[in-house]
């Protein structure tokens, strides 16, 4: 017997227990034109369309592909004839192939700690797998038990990173000392509140015509200080993952006197103006003065910051004020 004798007489013994009654007379027509060595080609072909037709009928799910995020769950409807299976176990196996299927759940004995198998009868078949890793990538099967061969159906599944938020932008510590105004480093943090295995980087805004920003750090934090700008310039965050990125609002800084070490700038993060340090250029001093006169501040806020604005300070006289941006 030739090997595809074999094949037929196996594929013929699964379609015909699936078969029914109504049409044994048109399976058995095909076997008798088989004998006759008519049943060849094409003929074999629709024979098999015709078994997997009827299978999908059997059993039938809403995903063939489910896409979920790591730490998240997947939950899988299915519908199968109940006439038939009603009673029959089903089951939620792994595997690249119906044949090396390993089942992780059932709807009777077998149980696993993040997966279930709901046989809810007439009403449906629910597969639902909670707390997923990305281990839990890969091929899977719906399957009910049934003899000679399961019917079973394919449904790919995806674990992908939590896609990163929209970052917000704050001052890493309080800005109410004005560093800014005497030269002092300022650092500004950048966070998402979702997504996991972020990646920052921050960017300097260019004037080029080439339009291509020019990365300056790679960590959440960006420092600035006198050196970093000599001229007006902005800077934005990314958080990234391998679900997609966002971008963040701009940092401006306004450079009021440029110099290696006692410059002085104002920062605007998020629209919001922390200090114009107008005082500041109608004094040379390099340092904060000291007084024991009372500093009264007033708290405002602005999205998603409470800020102290200027200290009134009996010592100090505000001549000028720099223009608004």
């Amino acid at each position: 017997m030739e090997t595809s004798d074999v094949c037929f007489f196996e594929a013929f013994a699964v379609c015909v227990y699936n078969v029914p009654n109504r049409n044994l007379s048109s399976v058995h027509a095909a076997a008798a034109s088989r004998d006759t060595g008519r049943f060849r080609g094409n003929n074999m072909k629709l024979f098999f369309v015709i078994c997997l037709i009827h299978v999908s009928f059997q059993l039938k799910c809403d995903k063939t592909r489910i896409t979920a995020h790591v730490g998240g769950e997947l939950f899988l409807a299915c519908h199968y004839n109940t006439n038939t299976y009603l009673y029959s176990k089903k089951y939620w196996c792994r595997g690249s192939s119906r044949y090396n299927c390993e089942t992780v759940a059932d709807s009777e004995a077998k149980t696993h700690p993040r997966t279930t198998v709901f046989d809810a009868q007439r009403r449906g078949l629910y597969i639902k797998v909670t707390g997923l890793r990305f281990e839990d990538a890969g091929t899977y099967w719906v399957g009910i038990d049934k003899a000679y061969a399961d019917v079973m159906t394919q449904v790919e599944v995806v674990v992908t990173e939590v896609p990163v938020s929209k970052p917000t932008l704050r001052p890493a510590s309080s800005l109410a000392d004005r560093p800014s105004c005497w030269g002092k480093p300022v650092t500004v943090s950048c966070r998402s509140d979702q997504g996991t295995n972020i990646k920052y980087v921050w960017y300097q805004q260019t004037d080029s015509a080439a339009g291509s920003d020019v990365a300056v750090s790679s960590s959440s934090d960006l420092r600035l200080h006198c050196g970093l700008a000599w001229t007006d310039t902005s800077f934005y965050c990314v958080a990234k993952n391998n679900a997609g990125q966002q971008r963040s609002e701009t940092v401006h800084v306004q450079v009021l006197v440029s110099a290696e070490n006692n410059c002085i700038y104002a920062i605007k993060i998020q629209g919001h103006l922390f200090d114009e340090c107008a005082d500041r250029l109608t004094t040379t001093a390099t340092s904060p003065p000291t007084t024991t006169s009372t500093e009264v501040y007033s708290t405002t806020t602005t999205g998603n910051y409470s800020s102290p604005a200027s200290p009134v300070n009996q010592n100090l006289t505000h001549l000028s004020v720099i223009p608004s941006w």
